[in-house]
């Protein structure tokens, strides 16, 4: 199932690059799955594609969390 979740995000993620919401949600599955480079990249790309969103407030409590 979250192989197929991975795969959803990522064919979202080429047809909507700027969309913050789907690059926070991969790597929340990504996270799920213990892929913690795959997450930080996509935790990373929320924050560039969002700065001030409140996804982009998580993902750095994340990529803290994934850096330690």
């Amino acid at each position: 199932m979250t192989e197929d979740a991975i795969a959803s995000f990522e064919e979202a993620k080429k047809l909507e690059p700027g969309n913050a919401d789907i690059s926070y949600n991969l790597g929340l599955v990504y996270l799920k799955v213990g892929n913690k480079a795959a997450a930080l990249d996509a935790f990373k790309k929320v924050i560039e594609i969002s700065p001030k969103s409140n996804a982009a407030a998580s993902s750095m409590k994340y990529i803290e969390n994934l850096l330690k």
